[in-house]
């Protein structure tokens, strides 16, 4: 299997020492027909090999990737019902219902995030492969259960559901947050996978 250009140049990368003047995450490509490099930036890896392979064996891994989707799935419904009855003033125990599914749901993702990120890197919390994700989601769920404070204060139910679009726009953020995690991820998986992959097209 022949390797595209981006493949060929971040296969470099795995093999060049971390001595070079721009940094240890930099690689050079060579400019056909001219003695010219030029380096190319690569992104940091997230995981260790054995972070990597912890991973990959762990069950709560599998728990994320499930329970991520289905929790953006609830919320563009909730978002949608939510928004439907700012609109119209119709449909307050539907929208109301699936406000609690999605604060379930994000304590569910929470905990067993929490579980998967002590199996990977040590550390329930804050581990610092994860701060800023980790910060989003303390966040996310510090709004969302505003909820429960605002109805204990008695507030109106059309302020109660402005409080959760605003809750929902730091679901956003931190879910943004987490997409690009899954990115890096991936390419540094195809990284990692690129000599096995030069011996198969060599072969």
């Amino acid at each position: 299997m022949a390797l595209t250009f981006r493949e060929d140049m971040r296969l470099r990368a795995i093999s060049l020492p971390a001595t070079f003047p721009e940094g240890p995450h930099t690689f050079w490509s060579h400019s056909k027909g001219f003695e010219h490099w030029r380096a190319y930036r690569v992104d940091m890896s997230i995981y260790t090999p054995d972070q990597m392979a912890r991973r990959d064996a762990s069950q709560w891994t599998k728990v994320q990737v499930i329970l991520a989707p289905v929790q953006f799935l609830a919320f563009l419904v909730s978002f949608g019902l939510v928004v439907r009855y700012l609109a119209t003033g119709q449909g307050y125990a539907i929208a109301n219902a699936s406000v609690l599914i999605k604060i379930a749901l994000l304590w569910t993702i929470t905990v067993t995030g929490m579980i998967w990120e002590r199996e990977i890197f040590g550390h329930y919390f804050l581990a610092r492969e994860f701060f800023w994700e980790d910060v989003g989601n303390a966040v996310a769920i510090l709004t969302h259960n505003l909820y429960f404070l605002a109805r204990a204060l008695h507030w109106p139910d059309r302020a109660v559901m402005l409080l959760m679009l605003l809750a929902y726009c730091t679901y956003l953020v931190n879910c943004a947050q987490f997409v690009r995690r899954g990115i890096q991820a991936g390419r540094q998986r195809r990284r990692a996978d690129l000599p096995q992959r030069l011996k198969d097209s060599q072969a």
